[in-house]
């Protein structure tokens, strides 16, 4: 079966983003492409510039205006944005009108294809975040009483912050172990 490999408007997005997310980000389509289900995405965000974060923030599609997107310490951004293709036309967030059935669909494409993400960051062993897992905890932004309150971003990876570093290295520990006995973890 033919790999799946990220087009030419993912890999423009690869641009500035430091190599280490850059490489789980293909790490975790070369997994997806061993899968039976070969869930698909493209990268949709990279490294921003400080007027089209604080924009986002405006718009409030973003409430950090440091975000990991920007120019880091590092010399490079250390996020991307990720959509996954459901097919042509079709959203792949949940939407007004869908059925329950539905929205627990595609929220949980975004889980598997997070999975496929942290696998390929402990493989690699980066410190990871998602962001709809801000502390790194392995509970989901909207079922954890410690991220009231905070921004479900379900497209969002990232090398994980300095502040959560320490945390996201034990729940790498903690997935590993999980893998291994069989159960099955998304962060």
């Amino acid at each position: 079966m033919t790999p799946l490999v990220y087009g030419r408007a993912s890999e423009a997005f690869f641009r500035g983003v430091h190599p280490r997310v850059v490489a789980v980000a293909r790490r975790a389509l070369e997994l997806s492409s061993a899968t039976v289900e070969r869930l698909d995405w493209s990268i949709v965000d990279g490294l921003r510039t400080v007027e089209q974060q604080a924009k986002l923030v405006e718009l409030g599609k973003s409430h950090n205006p440091l975000s990991p997107h920007l120019l880091q310490p590092s010399g490079f951004g250390e996020a991307l944005d990720f959509r996954i293709w459901l097919g042509k036309g079709v959203s792949p967030f949940p939407l007004k009108g869908d059925s329950p059935a539905i929205v627990r669909e595609k929220l949980s494409r975004h889980e598997r294809v997070a999975a496929l993400w942290f696998q390929a960051a402990d493989e690699l062993d980066v410190p990871w975040q998602w962001g709809n897992d801000w502390d790194a905890d392995g509970i989901p932004t909207g079922r954890d009483p410690d991220e009231k309150g905070m921004l479900q971003d379900m497209v969002h990876m990232q090398m994980a912050s300095k502040r959560r570093e320490a945390q996201a290295r034990a729940r790498r520990l903690e997935r590993i172990a999980l893998r291994a006995s069989g159960v099955p973890v998304v962060s």
